[in-house]
Protein backbone atom coordinates (compact mmCIF):
# COMPACT_ATOMS: atom_id res chain seq x y z
CA UNK A 1 0.00 0.00 0.00
CA UNK A 2 1.31 3.44 -0.91
CA UNK A 3 -0.47 5.31 1.85
CA UNK A 4 1.68 5.74 4.96
CA UNK A 5 -0.18 7.99 7.42
CA UNK A 6 2.08 9.97 9.78
CA UNK A 7 0.73 8.19 12.87
CA UNK A 8 1.04 4.66 11.46
CA UNK A 9 4.49 3.84 12.90
CA UNK A 10 3.45 5.12 16.35
CA UNK A 11 0.28 3.03 16.27
CA UNK A 12 1.94 -0.16 15.02
CA UNK A 13 4.68 0.12 17.65
CA UNK A 14 2.05 -0.38 20.37
CA UNK A 15 -0.45 -2.76 18.77
CA UNK A 16 -0.49 -6.45 19.49
CA UNK A 17 -0.13 -8.84 16.59
CA UNK A 18 -2.99 -8.99 14.08
CA UNK A 19 -5.89 -9.58 14.00
CA UNK A 20 -6.66 -7.33 16.98
CA UNK A 21 -9.90 -5.35 16.69
CA UNK A 22 -9.06 -1.66 16.25
CA UNK A 23 -11.36 1.38 16.30
CA UNK A 24 -10.03 4.39 14.39
CA UNK A 25 -11.81 7.45 15.82
CA UNK A 26 -12.09 10.43 13.50
CA UNK A 27 -10.73 8.43 10.58
CA UNK A 28 -11.14 11.23 8.01
CA UNK A 29 -10.52 9.86 4.53
CA UNK A 30 -9.62 6.48 5.99
CA UNK A 31 -5.89 6.19 5.21
CA UNK A 32 -4.93 4.87 8.66
CA UNK A 33 -7.84 2.42 8.78
CA UNK A 34 -6.92 1.02 5.37
CA UNK A 35 -3.24 0.77 6.32
CA UNK A 36 -4.12 -1.26 9.42
CA UNK A 37 -6.41 -3.56 7.46
CA UNK A 38 -3.59 -4.13 4.97
CA UNK A 39 -1.43 -5.26 7.91
CA UNK A 40 -4.01 -7.81 9.01
CA UNK A 41 -5.90 -5.89 11.69
CA UNK A 42 -9.67 -5.98 12.05
CA UNK A 43 -9.94 -2.19 11.84
CA UNK A 44 -12.98 0.04 11.55
CA UNK A 45 -12.97 3.80 11.03
CA UNK A 46 -15.64 6.16 12.30
CA UNK A 47 -16.18 9.76 11.32
CA UNK A 48 -19.21 11.90 10.41
CA UNK A 49 -17.61 12.15 6.94
CA UNK A 50 -16.13 8.67 6.75
CA UNK A 51 -15.69 7.08 3.30
CA UNK A 52 -18.14 4.53 1.93
CA UNK A 53 -17.36 0.89 2.53
CA UNK A 54 -17.72 -1.95 5.04
CA UNK A 55 -14.69 -0.81 7.06
CA UNK A 56 -16.23 2.59 7.81
CA UNK A 57 -19.19 4.09 9.64
CA UNK A 58 -20.46 7.65 9.39
CA UNK A 59 -21.06 8.46 13.03
CA UNK A 60 -19.73 10.93 15.58
CA UNK A 61 -17.92 9.49 18.59
CA UNK A 62 -20.57 10.90 20.93
CA UNK A 63 -23.22 8.82 19.14
CA UNK A 64 -21.25 5.59 18.79
CA UNK A 65 -22.79 2.31 19.95
CA UNK A 66 -20.96 -0.99 19.59
CA UNK A 67 -22.24 -4.57 19.92
CA UNK A 68 -18.78 -6.09 20.24
CA UNK A 69 -16.04 -4.14 21.97
CA UNK A 70 -12.70 -3.34 20.38
CA UNK A 71 -9.28 -4.30 21.74
CA UNK A 72 -7.75 -0.94 20.84
CA UNK A 73 -8.98 2.56 20.07
CA UNK A 74 -6.95 5.12 18.14
CA UNK A 75 -7.68 8.85 18.08
CA UNK A 76 -5.50 10.81 15.66
CA UNK A 77 -5.91 14.59 15.91
CA UNK A 78 -9.64 14.11 16.48
CA UNK A 79 -10.47 14.53 20.17
CA UNK A 80 -9.72 18.26 20.21
CA UNK A 81 -12.61 18.77 17.76
CA UNK A 82 -15.27 17.01 19.84
CA UNK A 83 -18.15 19.24 20.98
CA UNK A 84 -19.04 17.23 24.11
CA UNK A 85 -15.71 15.85 25.24
CA UNK A 86 -16.85 14.19 28.51
CA UNK A 87 -19.62 12.33 26.66
CA UNK A 88 -17.20 11.33 23.92
CA UNK A 89 -14.74 9.91 26.45
CA UNK A 90 -17.53 7.83 27.98
CA UNK A 91 -18.43 6.41 24.56
CA UNK A 92 -14.77 5.77 23.81
CA UNK A 93 -14.25 3.85 27.05
CA UNK A 94 -17.43 1.84 26.51
CA UNK A 95 -16.31 0.92 22.98
CA UNK A 96 -13.18 -0.97 24.07
CA UNK A 97 -12.65 -3.91 26.38
CA UNK A 98 -11.78 -3.21 30.05
CA UNK A 99 -8.04 -2.71 30.17
CA UNK A 100 -8.03 -2.09 26.42
CA UNK A 101 -5.46 0.15 24.79
CA UNK A 102 -6.01 3.76 23.75
CA UNK A 103 -3.49 5.48 21.47
CA UNK A 104 -3.83 9.23 21.11
CA UNK A 105 -1.97 11.33 18.56
CA UNK A 106 -2.80 14.98 19.24
CA UNK A 107 -1.97 18.59 18.44
CA UNK A 108 -1.51 21.13 21.24
CA UNK A 109 -2.24 24.71 20.21
CA UNK A 110 -0.85 26.01 23.50
CA UNK A 111 2.65 25.26 22.21
CA UNK A 112 2.29 27.76 19.34
CA UNK A 113 4.47 30.62 20.53
CA UNK A 114 5.69 33.31 18.05
CA UNK A 115 9.03 31.61 17.24
CA UNK A 116 7.21 28.37 16.42
CA UNK A 117 4.61 29.96 14.16
CA UNK A 118 7.33 32.09 12.54
CA UNK A 119 9.21 28.92 11.64
CA UNK A 120 5.99 27.49 10.20
CA UNK A 121 5.42 30.65 8.13
CA UNK A 122 8.95 30.52 6.74
CA UNK A 123 8.59 26.87 5.74
CA UNK A 124 5.32 27.56 3.96
CA UNK A 125 6.89 30.47 2.11
CA UNK A 126 9.85 28.33 1.07
CA UNK A 127 7.55 25.58 -0.18
CA UNK A 128 5.49 28.09 -2.14
CA UNK A 129 8.67 29.43 -3.79
CA UNK A 130 9.35 26.02 -5.36
CA UNK A 131 5.72 25.32 -6.23
CA UNK A 132 5.20 22.79 -3.45
CA UNK A 133 2.38 24.67 -1.73
CA UNK A 134 0.34 27.85 -1.69
CA UNK A 135 1.89 31.13 -0.62
CA UNK A 136 0.83 32.36 2.80
CA UNK A 137 -2.00 34.86 2.85
CA UNK A 138 0.01 36.83 5.41
CA UNK A 139 2.94 39.01 4.46
CA UNK A 140 4.89 38.58 7.67
CA UNK A 141 5.36 36.16 10.55
CA UNK A 142 3.59 38.43 13.06
CA UNK A 143 0.33 38.50 11.09
CA UNK A 144 0.61 34.78 10.43
CA UNK A 145 0.96 34.09 14.16
CA UNK A 146 -2.16 36.13 14.95
CA UNK A 147 -4.15 34.34 12.25
CA UNK A 148 -3.07 30.86 13.35
CA UNK A 149 -3.93 31.55 16.99
CA UNK A 150 -7.31 32.97 15.99
CA UNK A 151 -8.12 30.06 13.66
CA UNK A 152 -7.37 27.48 16.34
CA UNK A 153 -9.00 29.25 19.28
CA UNK A 154 -12.07 27.00 19.31
CA UNK A 155 -10.31 23.63 19.49
CA UNK A 156 -9.47 22.07 22.84
CA UNK A 157 -5.95 22.16 24.20
CA UNK A 158 -4.09 18.99 25.08
CA UNK A 159 -4.53 19.85 28.77
CA UNK A 160 -8.31 19.82 28.31
CA UNK A 161 -8.29 16.55 26.37
CA UNK A 162 -5.95 14.95 28.88
CA UNK A 163 -8.14 15.93 31.83
CA UNK A 164 -11.25 14.52 30.15
CA UNK A 165 -9.50 11.22 29.35
CA UNK A 166 -8.42 10.84 32.98
CA UNK A 167 -12.03 10.13 33.97
CA UNK A 168 -11.98 6.73 32.24
CA UNK A 169 -8.39 6.01 31.21
CA UNK A 170 -5.08 5.45 32.97
CA UNK A 171 -2.26 7.23 31.19
CA UNK A 172 0.95 5.25 30.86
CA UNK A 173 3.02 7.66 28.78
CA UNK A 174 2.77 11.00 26.98
CA UNK A 175 5.51 12.27 24.71
CA UNK A 176 5.89 15.69 23.10
CA UNK A 177 6.78 15.33 19.41
CA UNK A 178 6.98 17.28 16.15
CA UNK A 179 3.70 17.93 14.33
CA UNK A 180 3.91 20.98 12.06
CA UNK A 181 5.36 18.95 9.18
CA UNK A 182 1.80 17.58 8.91
CA UNK A 183 0.09 20.97 9.15
CA UNK A 184 -0.35 22.30 5.60
CA UNK A 185 3.37 21.93 4.89
CA UNK A 186 5.27 18.82 3.69
CA UNK A 187 6.21 15.50 5.25
CA UNK A 188 9.83 16.06 4.20
CA UNK A 189 10.07 18.74 6.91
CA UNK A 190 9.81 16.21 9.75
CA UNK A 191 13.55 15.75 10.40
CA UNK A 192 14.15 19.50 10.20
CA UNK A 193 11.33 20.21 12.64
CA UNK A 194 12.65 17.57 15.03
CA UNK A 195 16.13 19.10 14.87
CA UNK A 196 14.77 22.59 15.54
CA UNK A 197 12.91 21.26 18.59
CA UNK A 198 16.06 19.59 19.88
CA UNK A 199 17.93 22.88 19.46
CA UNK A 200 15.25 24.67 21.49
CA UNK A 201 14.39 26.97 18.58
CA UNK A 202 10.73 25.92 18.36
CA UNK A 203 8.28 24.02 20.53
CA UNK A 204 6.94 20.50 19.97
CA UNK A 205 3.27 20.90 19.08
CA UNK A 206 2.44 17.19 18.85
CA UNK A 207 1.62 14.77 21.67
CA UNK A 208 1.54 10.98 21.58
CA UNK A 209 -0.17 9.31 24.50
CA UNK A 210 -0.62 5.68 25.51
CA UNK A 211 -3.41 4.88 27.97
CA UNK A 212 -5.56 1.98 29.13
CA UNK A 213 -9.28 1.80 29.86
CA UNK A 214 -9.91 1.41 33.57
CA UNK A 215 -11.39 -1.95 34.47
Amino acid sequence: MSEHPPALDFVCAHLASPPARVLDVGCGEGALTRALIARGYDARGIDPRAPEGPAFERVALEDLRVERRYDVAIAVVSLHHVADLPAAVERLADAIVPGGLLLVDEFDREQLDPPTTAWLWRQRQALAAVGAGPESAHGNAHDHHAAVIDNLAEIDTWATVRAALAARFEERSAERVEYLYRYETHLALQPLERAMIELGAIRPTGVRCVAFARE
